[in-house]
């Protein structure tokens, strides 16, 4: 429902966008990407054989960024970075991009384990923010696939 105000509900989304509330940020749900995005942060998993990992990339970068936010439609990456995650199992530990990709997915993609109980999750500030983004209001990103 577009303008859906959030607070203290959970996220009822539009179509098949699939978007919660988790505390103070939001999970987002599309085209196999998913974030949680946290004030301008957005924090990046992929899905791997329906299964959702965290992408723990120690040289997570601009070209990687750039090619996450044109996919998203929010423009281009501002900021690039990696937050320490609690974390224990698969993940996905190299996307290397170049200019021209689509998607996260025509990057050269390396997955791999993290066994310490921690990794260095991806993340991208971009030049763009639109909802489900804004932290009070959800609506469907995909309005034209209902």
């Amino acid at each position: 429902v577009d303008g859906l105000n959030l607070q203290g509900t959970d996220c009822v989304p539009q179509c098949n966008v699939g978007t919660r509330r988790v505390g103070d940020s939001f999970v987002v749900n599309r085209s196999k990407i998913s974030v949680e995005a946290e004030a301008e942060r957005l924090y990046i998993w992929m899905s791997y054989e329906n299964r959702s990992l965290p992408v723990c990339d120690e040289n997570w970068n601009f070209f990687a960024a750039h090619v996450f936010c044109r996919q998203w439609s929010l423009s281009s990456a501002q900021n690039a970075g990696r937050r320490l995650l609690p974390y224990e199992g698969e993940v996905i530990r190299e996307i290397k991009c170049g200019r021209e990709e689509s998607t996260l997915f025509d990057c050269a993609v390396k997955r791999g384990y993290e066994t310490s109980g921690s990794c260095e999750q991806a993340f991208v500030v971009c030049n763009t923010t639109i909802p489900p983004f804004n932290p009070n209001i959800c609506t469907a990103v995909e309005a034209s696939s209902c």
